[in-house]
């Protein structure tokens, strides 16, 4: 099949992606990991990833994360989440020298599920050290920090959405709207990001209550 060069996945695959059994957060290039907005420049394989595998739930959780970091900035501005273990299906979170209430948990479930509801578009931009080093001079953040700090990386990542940005570890969605099932519960003295298995995406599992470190 030819292809335009810069032709998006989501672009080239629009019927495969509407049609899929289960949301597709994400696609395999040419063995790379990457999310539906990546643009094609070379010729490759594509496979895509729904939320019903192992690949896809590991996007669907580093998405999620993504979106309360959003959250929490709108909520609680200048706080900063510590994402402390894992639980099955669950992160166990806390909230840098602030008390966890019902009430704060409360309001960051909602505010997710806004960013959810209005699907917004999360965008990857890569710099240059050189502009990374200028955006860091002029932005007083740690958010990606540790890119620059290592010399062998020449391109830094951020991903951004709105006004919102922050580094990932790994591929996340291009929208947040794919993110639909998940709940934020009170935990101890923190708080649960809760998320499906791949194995029933449609709905969250039974709460288990047993840690492991992440």
């Amino acid at each position: 099949m030819e292809v335009l060069e810069g032709t998006t996945i989501q672009e080239l695959l629009k019927e495969e992606i509407k049609n899929s059994k289960y949301p597709i957060i994400g696609a395999i290039f040419n063995n790379e990991y990457v999310n539906l907005s990546y643009q094609i420049t070379k010729e490759g394989e594509v496979k895509l990833i729904d939320i019903a595998s192992k690949e896809g739930t590991k996007i669907y959780r580093r998405t999620i994360i993504y979106i309360l970091g959003k959250a929490m900035e709108e909520v609680c501005p200048g706080k900063k989440i510590v994402v402390n273990y894992q639980l099955p299906n669950s992160m166990f979170c806390e909230i840098e020298n602030t008390e966890i209430t019902e009430e704060l948990v409360q309001s960051l479930n909602d505010q997710m599920h806004k960013i959810v509801e209005q699907d917004f578009a999360i965008k990857q931009v890569v710099m240059t050290r050189k502009q990374a080093e200028e955006f860091y001079q002029k932005n007083d953040v740690s958010k990606g920090r540790l890119q620059l700090d290592l010399a062998d990386n020449q391109e830094i990542y951020m991903y951004y959405c709105e006004d919102y940005y922050n580094y990932c570890y790994g591929t996340i969605a291009n929208r947040t709207g794919v993110t639909k099932i998940f709940e934020i519960i009170k935990y101890e003295d923190g708080f649960l990001v809760r998320y499906p298995s791949s194995s029933n995406p449609e709905e969250l599992p039974k709460l288990i209550d047993r840690k492991s470190v992440v």
